[in-house]
């Protein structure tokens, strides 16, 4: 699988989270893992790894910028990952490969929520900023102007527009509607949640594509009163929608979320609702992750 096309793993806030962290640490053991390598000549070394506890211990540097931004975790681990966001830009623009351009550009559009971070993915949609080699599609392009207006940011609009100006094509118009979604105010979750209920010509592609961007990361009090009557939808999605539509649903409704009310209303819904067992299946699913969230964001507070 090319790492050039648009995939919605590289592209999720935790993934980007989890690449961060990774990349702080790995900077740090780069060069005494290289050490380890092979001889010139056997690629293929069968040498037993190195298990972590004998790795040297990982460099933290400096000089390198000071960028933050606050993650529900140990300082050990706010540390790494805030070393791996500030090479993150760097990385994104002179990274030897350009698929690791690619994901570290995705990576940047999924955790952008400082003035700093906003701006950059404004100068990436005007052309102020480029990454070498690539040209970002028309999904990239809207996936930012949709997490610019998810931060109400004050020139996301100005960007909408000029947005539906550049790419006037179907699936243009699909993506314009899922960036619509990610508007962070009760009366635009009310009105997309009733269109995703009561509109019949809405295709259901246009529905899928909005459903992460309804339930954006920073928005889960603004989508949290929509999360038991999405459960209670669940029969006529199976009945009306296609068979990977529910799962898709349910991801983006409760995974959406990461309080112990919403999984107090999950766990509720399952104890009290008749409905059939796929249903109930793929609701405990999809609700491990957000049980194992709460047991997290509970221990460290």
């Amino acid at each position: 699988m090319t790492l050039s096309r648009w995939c919605p793993i590289l592209s999720s806030r935790k993934m980007a989270a989890f690449a961060l962290i990774t990349v702080g640490l790995m900077v740090g053991y780069a060069q005494p893992i290289t050490a380890q390598g092979g001889m010139s000549g056997h690629p293929m070394d069968m040498r037993e790894a190195v298990t972590p506890e004998k790795l040297p211990p990982p460099l933290k540097l400096t000089g390198i910028g000071n960028a933050h931004i606050h993650i529900t975790a140990t300082p050990e681990a706010q540390m790494w990952f805030d070393q791996g966001l500030n090479l993150l830009h760097d990385l994104m623009l002179h990274s030897a490969n350009q698929d690791l351009r690619i994901i570290w550009f995705r990576g940047l559009r999924a955790i952008a929520e400082s003035a700093l971070g906003c701006t950059q993915l404004k100068d990436l949609l005007t052309g102020k900023l480029t990454v070498p080699g690539m040209d970002p599609p028309p999904l990239d392009r809207w996936t930012m102007v949709t997490a610019l207006i998810a931060m109400n940011d004050s020139e996301a609009e100005a960007l909408y527009a000029a947005e539906q100006k550049r790419d006037n094509t179907g699936d243009g118009r699909k993506y314009a509607y899922m960036a619509q979604a990610a508007h962070p105010e009760s009366a635009s979750k009310e009105r997309y949640f009733d269109d995703y209920l009561h509109n019949p010509s809405r295709p259901e592609d246009w529905i899928e594509q909005s459903l992460g961007s309804f339930n954006y990361w920073n928005q889960s009090g603004l989508a949290l009163p929509y999360l038991k009557p999405a459960l209670e939808a669940l029969p006529q999605i199976k009945r009306e929608c296609k068979i990977f539509f529910v799962l898709g649903w349910l991801n983006a409704f409760i995974g959406g979320q990461q309080s112990a009310a919403a999984q107090a209303q999950v766990h509720e819904f399952l104890s009290t609702a008749a409905l059939d067992k796929d249903l109930q299946l793929k609701i405990l699913e999809v609700s491990d992750e957000l049980d194992r969230t709460v047991k997290i964001r509970q221990r460290y507070p």
